[in-house]
């Protein structure tokens, strides 16, 4: 479980993320997922202080099940008013914060973690998703050789193809994974905040506190000041 505290001023991604913290479910249930939520949210703030003002709060998730535990985990607390946000929304907003990769235009964001794959092919104005495939898999040659493939599938079905691509996620820098994503035929463009991107997008999600993904210039101009925000992404548990 990676979480973040993200600032709402700077430039640049790396620039905005105030903490960044790793915290292991004590299982593999939902159940235990969503407590892991809960008490990373808990500790940022604690760590934060009273220095920072929490404006929002956001959890991504991977499926229906694991967005219902994790609500149904929140509803009573302190975060009961926390944006659930899906992974494909997450690399949304990330990816409009990615100003080193401006020069290209359709984006595929790649995540990877341990049991879950995520391909979100974004277009050049970085407001729209093109395409958008998960699935559940490892970080071996042969899960994401099937992966990679299934994604292809439908990048041709929407005529549509990566200029670039960048990995993110905890296991973004395993060769297996870069080896299987050189299929693309497009430039790999690292991500030094790679293991916390998702929760970063999530974050730039609450922030602009809208409805739905897209507009990703208007919500990064749009946040208040003098504030932190903070997301914890539960796409990254493993």
């Amino acid at each position: 479980m990676h979480a973040v505290a993200f600032a709402d001023t700077g430039a640049r991604l790396p620039e905005r993320v105030l903490l960044h913290r790793v915290k292991r479910t004590p299982g593999d249930s939902k159940a235990d997922l969503a407590e892991t939520v809960e008490t990373a949210m808990d500790e940022l703030a604690t760590e934060l202080g009273p220095d920072h003002e929490i404006a929002g709060a956001a959890v991504v998730y991977r499926d229906a099940a694991e967005r219902r535990a994790i609500v149904t985990r929140l509803a009573t607390g302190r975060w009961n008013t926390a944006s659930m946000v899906s992974s494909k929304a997450a690399h949304l907003s990330v990816a409009g914060m990615m100003t080193w990769l401006d020069e290209f235009d359709d984006l595929l964001v790649c995540e990877v973690v341990p049991g879950y794959q995520a391909f979100t092919l974004i277009d050049g104005g970085r407001r729209r998703i093109l395409v958008a495939t998960s699935q559940a898999g490892g970080a071996t040659a042969d899960s994401m050789g099937a992966a990679v493939t299934a994604a292809w599938d439908q990048f041709e079905a929407a005529a549509v193809r990566p200029d670039a691509v960048v990995l993110i996620g905890s296991a973004a820098g395993k060769p297996a994974v870069v080896a299987a994503v050189d299929a693309f035929g497009a430039p790999v463009i690292p991500c030094k905040t790679s293991a916390a991107a998702s929760a970063a997008g999530a974050a730039l999600y609450a922030m602009a506190d809208v409805d739905g993904a897209g507009e990703i210039e208007e919500r990064v101009r749009r946040v208040r000041g003098g504030a932190a925000v903070f997301a914890a992404a539960s796409v990254l548990a493993g």
